[in-house]
C-alpha cells in the first residue's frame, strides 16, 4: 500500500478510513494532511499522521468539506505550498474605482494572493 491516497468529502468516514488503512498494513506514522478551502483565503491545512489524525480533526473542530491527502506526498508541503507563501494571502481587499481603473490593481492584489472584490458585479474577479 504505497503511494498517495485522496480522499474527496471523507470527512465523516475519517475515523473507518484510518482504521481500515492501519489495520490493511499502512504505517500509523504515514502523513497525512486535510485541505478545507484550498487556494482561497479562508483555506485551511491540517497536518497530522494516520495514528493522530481523528483526534486532531477533532480538536480543532474540523469542518466536514475537505480533501485527505495521505502519503509521503505530505512531507513536501513547504516545497509546494504557493498559494499560502503569497504576501497577501488570506487578505480580502474590496476596490471601489470604477472597474476600468481597478482591473490592473485588482490583478496585481490577486496575483499577491488577495482575495479582490470589485464594486460591481460586472467586474472580473
Amino acid at each position: 500500500m504505497d503511494g498517495t491516497i485522496v480522499f474527496l468529502m471523507g470527512m465523516k468516514n475519517l475515523p473507518r478510513i484510518v482504521s481500515q488503512l492501519i489495520s490493511n498494513g499502512r504505517d500509523p506514522e504515514t502523513p497525512v494532511a486535510i485541505v478545507r478551502w484550498g487556494t482561497m483565503p479562508e483555506q485551511e491545512v491540517l497536518v497530522s499522521t494516520l495514528a493522530g489524525v481523528v483526534d486532531e480533526v477533532r480538536k480543532r473542530s474540523f469542518g466536514r468539506r475537505a480533501v485527505t491527502i495521505i502519503g509521503t506526498v505530505v512531507a513536501l508541503r513547504d516545497l509546494i505550498n504557493w498559494a499560502e507563501t503569497r504576501p497577501l494571502f488570506g487578505v480580502r481587499i474590496a476596490i471601489t474605482r470604477p472597474s476600468e481603473e481597478s482591473r490592473k490593481l485588482g490583478k496585481e492584489l490577486s496575483r499577491a494572493g488577495a482575495d479582490v472584490l470589485f464594486h460591481s458585479d460586472n467586474s472580473p474577479r
